[in-house]
Protein backbone atom coordinates (compact mmCIF):
# COMPACT_ATOMS: atom_id res chain seq x y z
CA UNK A 1 0.00 0.00 0.00
CA UNK A 2 3.00 2.27 0.95
CA UNK A 3 4.40 2.67 -2.20
CA UNK A 4 1.48 2.58 -4.47
CA UNK A 5 -1.09 5.16 -2.52
CA UNK A 6 1.27 7.15 0.01
CA UNK A 7 1.84 10.88 -1.85
CA UNK A 8 2.99 12.82 1.01
CA UNK A 9 3.07 14.31 4.60
CA UNK A 10 0.79 17.09 6.17
CA UNK A 11 2.85 20.68 6.59
CA UNK A 12 4.97 20.39 10.01
CA UNK A 13 3.58 23.51 10.67
CA UNK A 14 0.03 22.26 10.40
CA UNK A 15 0.58 19.35 11.89
CA UNK A 16 -1.28 18.12 15.30
CA UNK A 17 1.23 18.47 18.72
CA UNK A 18 1.20 15.17 18.70
CA UNK A 19 2.33 14.61 14.95
CA UNK A 20 5.45 17.41 15.28
CA UNK A 21 7.79 15.04 17.04
CA UNK A 22 7.48 12.25 14.26
CA UNK A 23 7.01 14.60 11.06
CA UNK A 24 10.49 16.00 12.07
CA UNK A 25 11.97 12.13 12.38
CA UNK A 26 10.42 11.65 9.00
CA UNK A 27 12.61 11.59 6.29
CA UNK A 28 10.94 9.57 3.40
CA UNK A 29 8.28 11.80 2.57
CA UNK A 30 7.08 12.51 -1.40
CA UNK A 31 5.74 15.49 -0.83
CA UNK A 32 3.78 17.85 1.41
CA UNK A 33 -0.01 19.15 2.20
CA UNK A 34 -1.40 22.00 4.44
CA UNK A 35 -4.96 20.20 6.10
CA UNK A 36 -6.78 22.76 3.74
CA UNK A 37 -5.67 20.91 0.48
CA UNK A 38 -6.20 17.72 2.55
CA UNK A 39 -9.65 18.80 3.71
CA UNK A 40 -10.54 19.21 -0.08
CA UNK A 41 -9.67 15.29 -0.97
CA UNK A 42 -13.46 13.79 0.81
CA UNK A 43 -15.13 12.03 -1.19
CA UNK A 44 -14.99 8.66 -3.02
CA UNK A 45 -13.87 9.72 -6.53
CA UNK A 46 -10.91 11.73 -4.71
CA UNK A 47 -10.51 10.11 -1.31
CA UNK A 48 -7.18 11.19 0.96
CA UNK A 49 -6.50 10.32 4.41
CA UNK A 50 -3.55 10.80 7.12
CA UNK A 51 -2.58 7.90 9.00
CA UNK A 52 0.28 8.72 11.88
CA UNK A 53 1.34 11.99 9.97
CA UNK A 54 1.48 10.35 6.46
CA UNK A 55 -1.18 11.02 3.54
CA UNK A 56 -2.70 8.55 1.03
CA UNK A 57 -4.51 8.77 -2.07
CA UNK A 58 -6.99 5.63 -1.13
CA UNK A 59 -9.56 6.41 -3.97
CA UNK A 60 -8.43 3.25 -6.19
CA UNK A 61 -8.10 1.28 -2.56
CA UNK A 62 -11.45 2.08 -1.48
CA UNK A 63 -13.38 -0.89 -3.51
CA UNK A 64 -10.72 -3.38 -2.28
CA UNK A 65 -10.51 -2.31 1.42
CA UNK A 66 -11.33 -5.53 3.52
CA UNK A 67 -13.74 -3.34 5.72
CA UNK A 68 -15.70 -2.38 3.09
CA UNK A 69 -15.11 0.95 0.85
CA UNK A 70 -17.61 2.84 3.59
CA UNK A 71 -14.49 2.26 6.18
CA UNK A 72 -12.13 4.44 4.38
CA UNK A 73 -14.67 6.77 3.00
CA UNK A 74 -15.99 7.89 5.88
CA UNK A 75 -12.49 9.44 6.82
CA UNK A 76 -11.42 10.93 3.61
CA UNK A 77 -10.21 14.62 4.35
CA UNK A 78 -9.65 13.79 7.83
CA UNK A 79 -6.97 12.09 10.10
CA UNK A 80 -7.60 8.28 10.40
CA UNK A 81 -5.11 7.51 12.77
CA UNK A 82 -7.55 6.35 15.38
CA UNK A 83 -9.66 4.44 13.33
CA UNK A 84 -6.84 2.97 11.87
CA UNK A 85 -4.84 1.52 15.50
CA UNK A 86 -8.61 0.71 16.65
CA UNK A 87 -9.32 -1.43 13.82
CA UNK A 88 -6.79 -4.06 14.85
CA UNK A 89 -5.23 -4.52 11.15
CA UNK A 90 -3.44 -8.35 10.52
CA UNK A 91 0.38 -8.20 10.47
CA UNK A 92 0.29 -8.20 7.03
CA UNK A 93 -2.11 -5.20 6.67
CA UNK A 94 0.67 -2.85 8.83
CA UNK A 95 3.26 -4.28 6.84
CA UNK A 96 1.96 -2.95 3.46
CA UNK A 97 1.50 0.48 5.17
CA UNK A 98 4.96 1.39 6.54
Amino acid sequence: MRDKHLIGTIEKKEAPKEYQEWLLESLKVNGKYTWEEIRKHNKSTDCWVVIHGKVYDLTSYLNVHPGGPVVVESRAGKDATKAFELARHPEKALKARE
